[in-house]
């Protein structure tokens, strides 16, 4: 299966879509395209729609499409909603980041004292 994200003119993810591999595969090339499913979901869901391809393994745009995700274009993936508003997204690694590194063990963070806190 091939699985599509639906955005709205915002970029974020309202909709993820599966279709069968074999609506999107070019025959003579024997490859997946990206713009036959699109046609595809357009002809289905109406041509003002908005859709782009995501993938569970994130081997494109990062990681996969889910409804609230917000679509970087000039980054070419899906990124997860705001964590916590002290957090700041970081480009080179597409995700939210902590103003403090997280420790190596189990931590959880706390918004009010802006610490990671020992989980257990």
């Amino acid at each position: 299966m091939a699985h599509f994200a639906q955005l709205n003119s915002d970029n974020i993810v309202i909709n993820v879509i599966c279709i069968d591999t074999m609506e999107i595969v070019d025959m003579e090339l024997g490859d997946e395209v990206e713009e036959l499913g699109i046609s595809k979901l357009k002809s289905l869901y109406g041509d003002d729609t908005k859709w782009i391809k995501t993938s569970y393994s994130g081997s494109i745009r990062e990681r996969f499409a889910s409804i609230g995700y917000t679509y970087n274009e000039g980054l070419d993936c899906f990124v997860s909603p705001k964590p916590f508003e002290s957090w700041t997204f970081n480009n080179e690694t597409k995700d939210w980041e902590a103003p403090v590194p997280q420790p190596t063990d189990s931590h959880s963070w706390n918004e009010d004292t802006q610490e990671w806190e020992l989980i257990g």
